[in-house]
């Protein structure tokens, strides 16, 4: 899963050792840390790609003047790669994130919208020199992956978590109380809004760049109408069949991994779709995880159906029973693997630790 964390306008490592401590459970695999005057980065890491010291982060050029942080996956790495190489660039991993580096060198802060994947990042860039330093935060066109910010005493907090702002000893705990109402009103918080009254989140499609003491926000990416040319007057088997062939093509671009595949099966027709697809795609078995509840939660129980669609599937399938005293003796490490709170998840966690 992988977690970045920062601060700008600071070189204080000891302050981003403890926010990188607060997210080694996303990236128990490997950690590293950059600083100079004036910025500090960290990063904790789950190895997907390339999981060789080549791949470690931060990572920086050549010549130590772009420095990247980077949690995702670019699922288009390889193709980029290659025209990268024909236009003379060379590399010294197989890491989706030394080609992040590099398109940011080649096209500049544009390089976003060749990136396929989901992801958040942050690039120091000092190729202009002392004083002319330039940092590029960014979050992947759906937001799939987090990053969360706030502006403190002229410094620029950053990190995959809230639990890794609070570590940095900058940030004020208080609630935003419109976040707890709307919490309570719809079950989530509303983006850009956090529990915290002086963090937000970078919204999806956006990236924030920050040179000297300024910061500006800008959309990237929007999702327009007629993105696919003339795909609304097709007829209906053939929007269909491009519908499949888009879903199929996502689901095959995922599996890029140095590492075992697996998949959350719930039964349902989402998850059912997505793993048939993997297992035809992989032409092996793949693990399925589903879980289960007992009397407490019987009316939402699927279980008979992941069982079902596991056994058709031919998939190497686990399955967790979650009883109510499951619930109540984890229900403080629940709610802090939920980060920023929800009334949905407690599903997801014990499937995750499964």
């Amino acid at each position: 899963m992988c977690g970045i964390c920062g601060i700008w306008g600071t070189s204080e490592p000891g302050r981003v050792r403890n926010m990188i401590a607060a997210l080694r459970h996303r990236g128990p695999d490997d950690c590293g840390a950059y600083q100079d005057g004036r910025i500090a980065l960290g990063m904790s890491r789950l190895k997907i790609i390339d999981v060789t010291q080549a791949g470690h982060q931060p990572m920086s050029n050549a010549e130590q003047t772009v420095t990247v942080v980077y949690n995702g996956e670019m699922f288009n790495f390889r193709a980029e790669r290659k025209v990268l190489e024909e236009q003379g660039h060379t590399f010294s991993s197989s890491s989706d994130t030394e080609v992040v580096l590099r398109l940011y060198e080649r096209y500049g802060d544009d390089f976003l919208c060749r990136m396929r994947g989901m992801f958040a990042l942050a690039i120091y860039d000092r190729r202009r020199g002392p004083g002319k330093e330039r940092l590029l935060l960014a979050r992947d066109h759906l937001g799939i992956k987090p990053l969360l910010y706030a502006e403190v005493g002229g410094r620029l907090v950053f990190a995959s978590e809230l639990k890794a702002l609070i570590a940095s000893g900058l940030i004020d705990r208080a609630v935003d109380p419109e976040a707890l109402r709307v919490l309570l009103t719809f079950g989530s918080i509303y983006q850009p809004r956090t529990m915290l009254r002086d963090v937000r989140m970078l919204m999806p499609g956006h990236r924030m760049i920050v040179e000297g003491a300024k910061s500006r926000i800008e959309r990237y990416w929007s999702l327009g109408t007629d993105r696919c040319a003339r795909l609304r007057s097709l007829p209906y088997a053939e929007q269909v069949q491009a519908l499949s062939d888009a879903v199929a093509e996502s689901v095959r671009l995922h599996m890029v991994s140095d590492v075992p595949l697996g998949a959350f099966l719930s039964g349902g027709v989402d998850s059912s779709i997505l793993v048939a697809l993997m297992a035809r795609e992989a032409g092996q078995r793949i693990k399925t995880f589903s879980v289960g509840f007992e009397t407490e939660g019987a009316h939402i129980d699927e279980s008979n159906e992941a069982r079902a669609t596991a056994r058709f599937l031919g998939t190497d399938h686990t399955h967790v029973q979650v009883r109510g005293e499951s619930v109540r003796d984890e229900l403080r490490t629940i709610a802090g693997a939920l980060d920023q709170p929800s009334v949905d998840g407690v599903n997801s966690y014990f499937v995750s630790r499964a």
